[in-house]
């Protein structure tokens, strides 16, 4: 199933239609095994010892209906309609989409637990998951009202170590190893939501420590962690130098520099910055029609927010610039567009809106834009 979504975020972030087309029919047969694994509650069911093994193949098994299988399961349905789509056939989509709907709705009403106001490992372990729960909050299972919850729980359930969050609450019997792995969709769920601070915190704790001076210091990212005194887990056999562990190199430029793609091969994209503590961030992102190049300063003293993007021909976009409530003022190449809750169209700019500590702004033309936020007087 994890390769589903990979074809879908490569897709994605490259337009690649050939390829999609020519890896089709191998989509199509493991979203119709998965389909055979559906249970008379229409979840995703597992066999321990048979197929239910994952990225923590230390602890064995899972078996059952187990909330992060189920869903990455919803994640492929979603982007199976979305390769479906590419490869040109529509009722497939469809479908998948219907699947997708149902299996959501099913999550929610038998692996959420209300009590917690977390998914549970399984409909057999009610521990606690940071898999299940992150991904939940990452792929829009989890309804958007309850995702801040979701996320402030998994904190105080599972930030328990220096060194970044166990994966599994103690009563489920796992291994006391932080996963990096999981640890980035996690950390991919906080930047999503807009908890920055706290993604900013599991940054340094997880990946901060992989990096600091020491004698496993090695430049790269290990495989896991111990989380009783920070070694690189499973002794001699773990790895220093693993890519499943690398999510902070797309999660920085999707986030904190903040460009990502809307449609495929960024046809249309999103520059959003979530700056957190930082005072700058600068860097391109290829796309097949050019780089979006951003380049962003914050100045809290000035309550100021600077950010330019060149954005390639062939494209239109949306930029997102915070703003510290719906009383200040935002200048695109020195136009104001933005005053007290108002919008005024500019050169390329057509439609801009309020919503959650940001003025999005719809661009309709490539070039440089200047953009300029300033929470003061109508003067500014």
């Amino acid at each position: 199933m994890y390769f589903v979504a990979d074809l879908a975020s490569y897709y994605l972030h490259t337009g690649d239609k050939d390829f999609v087309t020519k890896e089709w029919p191998v989509v199509k047969r493991e979203l119709a095994w998965n389909a055979t694994r559906v249970d008379g509650n229409g979840l995703f069911s597992t066999r321990a010892g048979v197929d239910g093994a994952d990225w923590d193949f230390y602890d064995g098994d899972k078996g059952g209906e187990v909330s992060a299988y189920n869903i990455l399961y919803y994640k492929a349905l979603v982007d199976g309609a979305a390769l479906a789509t590419a490869a040109g056939d529509a009722s497939q989509a469809a479908a998948y989409r219907a699947d997708a709907e149902a299996l959501r709705k099913r999550i929610n009403e038998r692996l959420y637990d209300p009590t917690s106001g977390l998914y549970k490992i399984s409909d057999t372990q009610s521990g606690v998951a940071q898999d299940a729960n992150a991904l939940a909050v990452l792929y829009g299972v989890a309804p958007a009202a309850k995702q801040v919850e979701i996320l402030s729980k998994l904190k105080s359930s599972l930030w328990s170590t220096p060194y970044g969050p166990l994966p599994f609450s103690s009563d489920a019997g796992n291994k006391d190893l932080v996963s990096p792995f999981i640890s980035g969709f996690e950390l991919q769920a906080r930047l999503a939501t807009g908890d920055t601070a706290n993604a900013q915190e599991l940054l340094h704790n997880v990946w901060g420590h992989m990096i600091a001076p020491g004698p496993n210091q090695t430049g790269t990212m290990w495989e896991n962690i111990s989380g009783r005194d920070g070694t690189p887990g499973l002794g001699s056999g773990a790895s220093l130098s693993h890519g499943w562990s690398t999510a902070p190199t797309s999660a920085l430029s999707s986030y904190v520099l903040g460009v990502r793609p809307d449609t495929a091969g960024y046809s249309t994209w999103t520059v959003q910055p979530h700056p957190g503590d930082l005072t700058w961030t600068r860097g391109s992102v290829p796309t097949p029609h050019g780089d979006v190049s951003v380049n962003w300063t914050a100045n809290k003293d000035k309550n100021q927010f600077n950010l330019t993007v060149n954005a390639p021909k062939g494209t239109t976009g949306t930029i997102a610039v915070p703003v510290s409530g719906r009383t200040g003022t935002v200048r695109v190449n020195g136009e104001l567009v933005w005053r007290h809750g108002s919008f005024a169209a500019a050169a390329g700019v057509t439609q801009g809106h309020f919503a959650s500590g940001y003025v999005y702004l719809e661009v309709k033309r490539h070039g440089t834009f200047k953009v300029t936020s300033h929470q003061g007087s109508s003067s500014n």
